[in-house]
C-alpha cells in the first residue's frame, strides 16, 4: 500500500505541472489571432506601400491575418507603446526623425518606450541640385558661397541629412519648407530651392529630363545608374551613412524575447525570398534588412550623433 505522504506529494506535483502549463510564456501562444500592424505615417507614402505589400506575405508565414492600420502621429505611436506586450500589435517607424523631434520638442509619447526589433530596409537617397541653381556637382555646392536653399518638409530625414552634411563639410544651409513631398519635388524643379534630398526613384524622370542634377549619393557606394556621382565615402564622410532612412519595426515595451524573436524571424523570411522579396524588387525598394542587436547598435549610435549635433539641428530645423 502506497503511503499517504507519497500520494499527497504526487498530487502536489501534478497540480504544479498543470498550473505551469496554464501560465506558459506568451511565445507558446503567439500568434493567438490577427496581428495589428500600426503605421504612424499618412497614407500614400513608402511606409504605407511597404506594409500593405508585405502584410499578405507575413500573414501566410504567421498563419493569421496581418492587418495594416494607418494611424498618423502620436496616436499611432501611443497605440503601439500602450499595446499588450504579446506580439499581436507591432509598428513601423524611422528612428532618425523620431529622436530628432524628441530633441526639439517633447512628443506626446515616450520615445524611450520604442523597442526596436530591426529594419525592413534603409532608403538610399540622392542629393539633387535644381537646374536653375547653376550647381552641377558636389564640389560646386561646397564652394558656392552664401546660403544654399535646401528643401524640407518638416523635421524629417531628408532635412536632417542636409543639416548634418552642411555641418560636416561647412556650407551654409537655409531650409525651405514644403507641405508635402510632391510640393517639394515641384518646387525643386521650379527653382524654389537649390538642393533637395529624397530616395532615388522619385527623381529618376526629372534627372532624365534634365530638370535636376544628381550631385551626391547618400550611401558608402556609388549608384550604378549614376557612376560619376560621388558617394559619402568618396567625399570622405562615410560615417554619415548611419543617418539613413531606416524603416524600422517597433514593438511595445517588455515584449518577451521569444516573441520578439518570432516576429523577427517572420520578417526575415518574408523579405529574404519568395513573394516578399519579389514585391520589394518590383516596387524598387532596397533589400538591406538588419535585425536584432546589430540594428539596435545603429540606433544607439544615431541617437548619440544627433545629440552631439543638437545645437545645429535646433537652429536650422526650426527655421
Amino acid at each position: 500500500m502506497i503511503p499517504r505522504t507519497i500520494i499527497t506529494s504526487f498530487r502536489y506535483l501534478a497540480a504544479t505541472v498543470l498550473l505551469a502549463g496554464l501560465s506558459l510564456p506568451a511565445a507558446a501562444q503567439f500568434p493567438s489571432g490577427p496581428i495589428k500592424w500600426i503605421i504612424p505615417y499618412p497614407s500614400g507614402g513608402a511606409y504605407d506601400t511597404l506594409s500593405r505589400g508585405l502584410a499578405p506575405v507575413l500573414s501566410k508565414h504567421f498563419a493569421v491575418p496581418v492587418v495594416v492600420n494607418i494611424i498618423p502621429g502620436p496616436d499611432g505611436y501611443n497605440q503601439i507603446i500602450n499595446a499588450k506586450p504579446d506580439g499581436q500589435t507591432i509598428g513601423m517607424s524611422e528612428p532618425l526623425s523620431v529622436y530628432a523631434t524628441a530633441l526639439l520638442s517633447k512628443p506626446k509619447y515616450n520615445v524611450e518606450d520604442l523597442t526596436w526589433v530591426g529594419r525592413i530596409n534603409a532608403s538610399v537617397s540622392v542629393i539633387v541640385a535644381s537646374k536653375k541653381s547653376g550647381i552641377t556637382s558636389f564640389e560646386q555646392l561646397k564652394t558656392r558661397g552664401g546660403p544654399i536653399r535646401g528643401a524640407a518638409f518638416g523635421v524629417t530625414t531628408p532635412i536632417l541629412q542636409q543639416i548634418l552634411l552642411a555641418e560636416a563639410v561647412n556650407f551654409q544651409l537655409a531650409p525651405v519648407n514644403f507641405r508635402t513631398i510632391g510640393e517639394l519635388i515641384v518646387g525643386t524643379v521650379r527653382g524654389d530651392v537649390d538642393i533637395a534630398l529624397l530616395g532615388i526613384t522619385p527623381w529618376l524622370k526629372h534627372i532624365e529630363a534634365g530638370n535636376v542634377v544628381p550631385i551626391l549619393i547618400w550611401d558608402d557606394e556609388r549608384d550604378p545608374r549614376f557612376p560619376n556621382v560621388p558617394s559619402l565615402k568618396d567625399i570622405g564622410h562615410a560615417g554619415l551613412v548611419t543617418f539613413l532612412n531606416h524603416r524600422g519595426i517597433v514593438v511595445p515595451p517588455n515584449l518577451p524575447k521569444d516573441v520578439s524573436a518570432k516576429i523577427e524571424d517572420g520578417f526575415r523570411k518574408t523579405i529574404s525570398g519568395g513573394e516578399g522579396r519579389a514585391f520589394l524588387e518590383k516596387a524598387k525598394f532596397e533589400t538591406n534588412q538588419m535585425w536584432g542587436q546589430e540594428f539596435r547598435d545603429v540606433v544607439t549610435k544615431l541617437r548619440g550623433s544627433l545629440k552631439n549635433s543638437e545645437a545645429t539641428i535646433r537652429r536650422l530645423a526650426t527655421q
